[in-house]
């Protein structure tokens, strides 16, 4: 499986061949390198922070030797077993092309014992020129899906502590989003331009996803975001 806006390496379809040659067992999946392509495109410092933040993808973490699970069930460039996939076919339900491939896998892991392998030579090349107002509205359409996710497997749910204060903190800046909303993701995209990465931009893009997460509970329903950021046109 690959994107449409991916371009493959020569040795990506022979590298996947080989994996599966090696793991025959049904359960085995195959996961690629992305990056993002140098032609075509200007690959910008936030491009470049956004691959190796792990917001996107958490390829560096793999490439460091941590083991792969579903969480890096990437259908940008991925490969199993054709059986497989006609008895655990992708849950439709999902309005948005988010978090629908780390359910496959979260499902494939739970039910057969899914097995990840990560193949770096199974180089992938990324054209997908992005913005940090583009990336604004990825990580709405992230949170909404994968609230989603964690309504069809709850156990999924990772809590984390966190303070009353910060939560506190939290829900007032979601339920005043567009009075605080457009101001920061401005000042954010600003300081972007100029200064990346820089402290702004992280929490305001985990803004976007809380957003999408609270308004998924709340109404099942996508928002305007042209509303929160007037330079955004959905789709």
């Amino acid at each position: 499986m690959i994107g449409d806006d991916i371009l493959v390496s020569p040795a990506l379809v022979l590298a996947h061949l080989r994996l599966h040659q090696r793991k025959p067992d049904i359960q085995v999946a195959a996961l690629g390198l992305t990056r993002w392509s140098d032609s075509g495109q200007i690959v910008t410092k936030f491009m470049r922070w956004l691959d190796e933040s792990g917001i996107q993808f958490d390829y560096n973490n793999l490439l460091r030797g941590e083991r792969p699970n579903w969480r890096h069930f990437y259908t940008s460039n991925l490969s199993l077993k054709t059986a497989l996939l006609k008895e655990n076919p992708f849950n439709e339900s999902f309005t948005k092309a988010a978090a629908e491939d780390l359910e496959l896998g979260y499902r494939l892991e739970q039910q057969q014992k899914l097995e990840m392998a990560f193949i770096p030579e199974a180089l992938a090349h990324h054209l997908h020129p992005t913005s940090f107002h583009q990336a604004c509205k990825r990580m709405f359409n992230v949170g909404v899906s994968t609230q989603h996710f964690h309504e069809i497997w709850p156990a999924s749910v990772q809590t984390t502590a966190r303070s009353r204060l910060r939560s506190t903190v939290r829900n007032f800046f979601l339920s005043h989003n567009q009075l605080f909303f457009p101001p920061l993701t401005s000042l954010a995209n600003l300081l972007t331009s100029v200064w990346c990465p820089n402290p702004v931009m992280r929490n305001v893009l985990l803004a976007y996803f809380l957003l999408g997460y609270q308004h998924a509970q709340e109404s099942k329903e996508y928002i305007n975001l042209s509303t929160l950021n007037p330079t955004v046109t959905p789709k």
